[in-house]
């Protein structure tokens, strides 16, 4: 009988469980108590992974005891001086832009016991440890798992002579793959998943894909995930979820993995699009090379997105803030999300980032630390997954029926005429006025007047006085010259403000006036209320110029 699967040693099965029991424990006795420490970057997830692993091993008699905490979150002295005195092992998974790293190798230059850096950006770290060593505490490390971080805890035990015993090599796990909170298990091909899933619900008219990392599905923090999934299928609309380690394209030359194409995978069957639509929780670019502790993009991410031809919605997930203080939060997200999961992913094409879950703190009492645990915020998953329903509509409604909306840019600080399209370094008039005919040619309602030149949309413009300036520009003179594309009745206005939350609207009165209390004929706050909300003839007139049922408008004031 071999022991629990993970090692060699083999013992005569008595068939009583007592005695096999027994067996352990004495070999346990001959062992020496291994205190190993950890440092750990990302989420900090893995603290779950390495409490459960010690848990079990104890549990079978190894004497491992496990110090492990988050990088993102202040470490106590406590566990620094834990490091130095006691610690006789320390594995560390750390990036230089937190406050403790330089803490962090400081107290690592004052001992002497072996250090096992995990690279993911920075300098090495290691230190009185052979490279063939790094080499396999980095493979249970990156392959993860709780097999894997099991035989890592063993291996560092046996690596500091304190048991003896062939721990297995690291197992490889999938680097991708697609995952449903449904199915015994994952799948490895589109054609798999397919077969399974039309058995166990069906398959319907539209699909969805999701992208989100392989450290979420190997840690088991797949909450925000499995709320899309829920959400998504409610609707009766299939679902891919898809597990990367990052991007759309997956390779580990050093693992001798070759690079694969996600999207050609997973969310493309006979090389057309399956999917209608993808939602990506991951961040960064689609495709990224490493430059140094950071990645630039490549030209492939671009690449990916033509040939799947489908909108692909950002799902964020601020990087550390909780659900209560993202609610609370005046600014939302935080910088590093902001960079990482809204401005980077944008640079490919990625579209509407919406916040559908946050970090909470759990607490790891087996080896002492907190790491984040991505949790769903309910009401705003149903909000992203309404938002790409309108998007598969918007999909599949006929060109000609579709009415779009085009807002030029004006400066607030100065007069909308001066500043009509203002754009650096773009000529933007003369974008609309090629986009206006390019639509034409792909079967849109322009209607038959659309300008020729960027000289007549201007002057069209200008001349029908179709900008928001009513300070210089009587309200009359915009909708006696054309200016006016709709004119909105006070009353359904005053029916849309009574819905909004009562600081919304304080803000909107402190800033523009009060426009239930338009009475007051000669007041200054009456006439300023007018003025700010373009009354003429008790209707709020809307600046702009229609071609069919495109409609292009000048930036409001702000």
């Amino acid at each position: 009988m071999e022991c629990s699967g993970i090692h060699r040693w083999r013992i005569k099965d008595t068939g009583k469980g007592w005695k096999w029991k027994e067996a352990c424990a004495l070999e346990a006795f001959k062992m020496k108590r291994t205190k190993i420490g950890f440092v750990t970057g990302y989420t900090g997830a893995i603290l779950k992974l390495l409490g459960k692993a010690t848990s079990e091993l104890n549990e079978q008699g190894y004497p491992i005891e496990v110090q492990a905490r988050y990088q993102a979150v202040e470490i106590d002295d406590e566990f620094w001086d834990w490091l130095k005195n006691e610690a006789d092992v320390i594995v560390v998974n750390v990036h230089s832009c937190h406050e403790n790293y330089n803490v962090l190798k400081q107290v690592l230059s004052e001992v002497n016991v072996p250090v096992f850096s995990v690279e993911y950006g920075g300098e090495p770290l290691s230190k009185n440890v052979e490279p063939e060593a790094l080499a396999t505490l980095t493979g249970y490390f990156m392959y993860s798992g709780l097999e894997n971080i099991k035989n890592m805890l063993l291996f560092l035990a046996n690596y500091c002579g304190n048991i003896k015993l062939e721990v297995p090599e690291p197992k490889e796990i999938p680097w991708h793959g697609i995952y449903h909170p449904d199915a015994p298990n994952i799948f490895d091909s589109l054609e798999a998943y397919k077969k399974w899933y039309k058995k166990s619900k069906g398959w319907n008219r539209h699909t969805i894909g999701i992208l989100f990392y392989r450290d979420h599905w190997i840690e088991d923090d797949t909450a925000v995930c499995d709320a899309l999934i829920r959400a998504i299928e409610r609707r009766n609309v299939n679902v891919i979820p898809v597990f990367s380690y990052l991007g759309m394209k997956v390779g580990m030359k050093e693992w001798g993995i070759e690079s694969i194409d996600i999207a050609q995978k997973y969310f493309m069957d006979d090389d057309k699009p399956i999917i209608d639509l993808l939602i990506s929780l991951q961040g960064f670019y689609l495709v990224s090379r490493t430059i140094g502790e950071w990645v630039d993009p490549t030209t492939e991410g671009m690449d990916i997105l033509k040939r799947l031809n489908v909108p692909v919605i950002k799902a964020v997930t601020p990087y550390y803030k909780t659900i209560e203080e993202w609610r609370k939060s005046s600014e939302g997200i935080d910088a590093l999300t902001a960079a990482m999961d809204v401005m980077m992913p944008e640079v490919d094409g990625v579209i509407e980032p919406i916040v559908v879950g946050a970090s909470e703190k759990i607490e790891e009492a087996t080896v002492g630390g907190t790491f984040d645990k991505r949790e769903p915020i309910e009401e705003q998953v149903e909000f992203l997954v309404d938002r790409c329903m309108k998007w598969i509509r918007l999909k599949y409604l006929p060109n000609k029926e579709k009415k779009v909306a085009f807002v030029l840019h004006n400066n607030p600080c100065a007069g909308a005429e001066a500043t009509v399209g203002m754009g650096f370094g773009l000529d933007t008039i003369e974008s609309m006025v090629r986009i206006l005919h390019k639509m034409k040619e792909e079967g849109y309602d322009v209607g038959d007047d659309i300008p020729e030149t960027s000289k007549e949309l201007i002057d069209t413009i200008l001349s029908r006085k179709a900008i928001s300036e009513f300070r210089w520009t009587p309200i009359s003179e915009v909708v006696r010259k054309g200016g006016a594309a709709a004119l909105l009745p006070k009353e359904k206005y005053l029916n849309w403000f009574s819905e909004l939350p009562d600081k919304v609207k304080q803000e909107i009165i402190e800033t523009w006036g009060d426009p239930t209390d338009l009475s007051k004929e000669q007041s200054e706050d009456a006439n300023w209320a007018k003025l700010s909300m373009g009354l003429y003839e008790d209707k709020i007139v809307i600046p702009g110029l229609k071609f069919g049922n495109i409609f292009l408008c000048v930036q409001p004031k702000r």
